[in-house]
């Protein structure tokens, strides 16, 4: 199979959802899932809406701080699978190498001593806006995406108010895109998303309005060749 070329404006559109995030707490938005039946829920409508890959955390039922137990996660994976069989499932390893207190260097050094380990199409997240991380502007996002290999599968995930206007700029350069309540909570100024769901309906007629198609998972699975 081809490898896909980092600015091929031909390929579908992926959209990744991150519903619940280590940050967001039902203070700032009620509507953020917790428990694994409700994140599956969650998930079922955002796979409907377009949503082909899910980015998952966990969170204690008791405390809703972040937790990288297993036990949460596995009952996670299970209610998702059950909802959403065909929905990609990518699990968050944030908090776990935090508790752990790894660097950022120590979380891949394993991958990057490894020549090979890692099959082509490598995918990568390009992520603005966090605090203390690359700023979140088009200039940014442009000079990261010229940063890349030639071919490659790549998405934006851009922080509060530039999940979507970065996002739009990621899809019209060849991208994917990453929504949902673990970047952003809002549905537009000062108007909090009732679900990721809607987040995700808002990607999908972006995606569309720019002359581009949404990614299947059975697409998805394609590219990345899974």
């Amino acid at each position: 199979m081809e490898l896909p070329k980092k600015l091929d404006t031909n390929n579908k559109v992926m959209i990744t959802v991150a519903p619940v995030g280590s940050y967001p707490t039902k203070k700032d938005n009620p509507n953020l899932p917790i428990t694994p039946e409700k994140i599956a829920i969650k998930v079922y409508r955002a796979y409907n809406a377009g949503a082909s890959v899910v980015h998952l955390h966990a969170r204690n039922l008791e405390t809703y701080e972040p937790t990288a137990d297993p036990a949460i996660y596995r009952a996670i994976v299970e209610a998702v699978r059950e909802r959403c069989p065909e929905i990609i499932i990518q699990l968050s390893t944030g908090t776990g190498a935090a508790k752990l207190g790894l660097s950022p260097e120590e979380r891949i050094e394993h991958w990057v001593r490894r020549e090979g380990l890692v099959p082509e199409p490598l995918s990568y997240s390009l992520v603005l806006g966090v605090i203390g991380g690359i700023p979140a502007t088009v200039k940014n996002l442009i000079n990261m995406v010229d940063a890349l290999p030639e071919h490659c599968i790549w998405q934006v995930i851009a922080m509060g108010r530039f999940q979507i206007p970065l996002g739009t700029v990621g899809v019209i350069m060849g991208g994917g895109i990453r929504v949902g309540f673990e970047d952003n909570i809002y549905l537009s100024r000062g108007i909090l998303a009732k679900s990721n769901a809607e987040l995700v309906e808002k990607a999908v007629r972006i995606i569309r309005e720019v002359g581009r198609e949404v990614a299947s998972a059975r697409d998805t699975r394609q590219t990345l060749q899974i």
